[in-house]
């Protein structure tokens, strides 16, 4: 007698036993569903299962990313390649995608640590093949590619890396730093100005917070250097003071209009233009062209609203933002413009950007992609 005969002639002996076993699993399934205690109770069960479950692999994963930091380069290696075996995240769809991008940076990095040159490439190459649509991959190919060469000169495949980065996200300023770099260094002056302009004529914005006392209004404003016109209504409950945080962006701001209240039988007096209100700044060193250049992250401005009981319900004023470099990257702009012999090209650039340091200037851009 083969397997499947025995299987046919057991449920036969037992047909009945099997039939209630069923119908008694329904019957229980159906009162799950049906009496809400009973349902909330099953329902707090697979939850508290599932954070269970999410709170494991955390734990993994930070037990593995801690041996990477601290040195222990062999025992991340050899727990990482286990951990990346078996990680719940096999595509960047996955809920946990971000994780796994953090495991195979931790990784690659281990690799290195070790001088496993080709691992490390191979799984930085993971990496870009995981999501090629997260820049930060790319860009970590390229610096991988950067920390590993074996000349002087910079590998072809961390220039292509580091334009994919851009390809995806022209604002990134480490990517056109290097990219520039890559040019200047070759004695393409030329082309060292065009990776300069692209990055500044990519499209960026900031989500400029206007505090209004308790209140706040988001106002996007583009980073291109030019004057842009900013409007918000005003509180019933009117503050003294209408704050702008720029988030450290370099900024210059024009004079403030207020509208007032139309009130039956008055005429309108139009927009009051008030100047001198906008003095206050924090966070900023002040140039004499009254640009407002960051000293940090945490920047703000201060316009004061008019004295007295005039019913004002609207504030507008025009800004300028300006996008940030560092002091490298400006340099290379200016002595490239120099060396084509367009003594114009650094005043000209300057009305679009602000040099400022590079910890500063590589912090502010990523977080306002348009």
């Amino acid at each position: 007698m083969d397997r499947w005969t025995r299987i046919v002639e057991g449920w036969r002996r037992h047909e009945r036993r099997w039939i209630v076993v069923y119908l008694g699993a329904v019957l229980v399934s159906a009162a799950i569903v049906i009496i809400p205690q009973t349902r909330a109770r099953l329902l707090a069960t697979v939850g508290r299962a599932v954070d269970m479950t999410d709170r494991r692999w955390d734990a993994r994963l930070d037990h593995g990313l801690r041996l990477a930091e601290s040195g222990a380069s062999e025992d991340a290696v050899r727990y990482l390649e286990r951990l990346d075996a078996v990680f719940p995240a096999p595509t960047s769809r996955a809920r946990r995608d971000r994780q796994r991008e953090a495991l195979l940076r931790g990784l690659a990095a281990s690799y290195e640590a070790l001088g496993k040159r080709g691992r490390t490439i191979a799984t930085y190459q993971r990496l870009v093949s995981f999501d090629p649509r997260n820049y930060q991959n790319h860009f970590q190919l390229a610096m991988a590619h950067l920390r590993l060469a074996r000349g002087w000169t910079v590998p072809e495949e961390a220039h292509t890396a580091f334009q994919a980065a851009l390809s995806i996200n022209p604002n990134h300023l480490p990517s056109v730093r290097e990219v520039m770099r890559f040019r200047f260094d070759g004695g393409d002056f030329g082309g060292t100005i065009t990776a300069f302009e692209h990055y500044v004529d990519a499209t960026l914005r900031q989500n400029l917070r206007v505090v209004m006392g308790d209140s706040v209004a988001i106002v996007r404003i583009p980073i291109d250097g030019g004057w842009h016109g900013l409007r918000v209504r005003l509180p019933r409950m009117r503050p003294d003071s209408v704050v702008l945080l720029t988030d450290g962006f370099a900024v210059k701001v024009g004079p403030a209009w207020f509208s007032t209240v139309l009130e039956a039988g008055v005429p309108s007096t139009g927009p009051m233009v008030l100047e001198g209100l906008v003095g206050q700044a924090s966070g900023f060193e002040r140039t004499p062209t009254g640009r407002l250049v960051p000293r940090g992250t945490d920047t703000r401005v201060v316009v004061s609203l008019p004295a007295g009981s005039t019913p004002v319900t609207e504030l507008a004023l025009e800004v300028r933002l300006f996008k940030p470099v560092d002091s490298e990257t400006w340099s290379m702009v200016t002595q490239s413009y120099r060396n084509r012999l367009d003594e114009s090209g650094p005043g000209r650039a300057l009305g679009r950007v602000q040099p400022v340091p590079r910890t500063l200037a590589d912090s502010i851009v990523p977080f306002y992609l348009d």
